[in-house]
């Protein structure tokens, strides 16, 4: 006869916690380690955003990965290795990612590419800042003699 079968569910929680039954379970589930699914999304956004310190480090993790077979630790161990060239020739204007490599994920095209929205650059190049000259006139020099006269009268509570 089980615990929940003898004190309800709740019941063999309680009991479950306070005897230790189950506990490794309820921590696997809590802290168990992403997923190769989970891992290639952001691997697939990474290398289409040509981020290769992040593609290589998310291989490096799937790689790691313990329930990897050996076919698949090879393709990205491969992948990787590609990634590597990559991102040293990345500096070329001409650079363009290879869609037809073997080594690519089966997920990752130029279609997936496309749909994958760029980051926003929060420090943008001065020069890409379109800097909106004022719609009004100002007489600068009107407003400094203002200014000069204002401050150059008494002061009177």
């Amino acid at each position: 006869m089980t615990l929940s079968a003898l004190f309800g569910s709740v019941g063999a929680i309680v009991l479950g916690l306070a005897f230790g039954i189950g506990e490794k379970s309820a921590h696997a589930e809590l802290f168990s380690p992403p997923t190769i699914a989970e891992l290639q999304t952001p691997l697939d956004i990474a290398i289409c955003r040509q981020q290769w310190e992040t593609a290589i480090d998310l291989t490096s993790q799937i790689t790691g990965y313990p329930r990897l077979t050996a076919k698949q630790r090879q393709s990205y161990v491969a992948l990787r290795h590609t990634l590597e060239n990559w991102q040293s020739r990345s500096n070329d204007p001409d650079f363009v990612i290879n869609f037809e490599d073997p080594s690519l994920p089966e997920s990752l095209s130029k279609t997936f590419c496309e749909a994958v929205p760029q980051p926003i650059d929060s420090n943008p190049p001065l020069d890409a800042i379109d800097i909106v000259s004022p719609a009004v006139n100002i007489d600068w020099e009107q407003l400094i003699y203002r200014q000069q006269t204002v401050y150059s009268e008494p002061y009177r509570p």
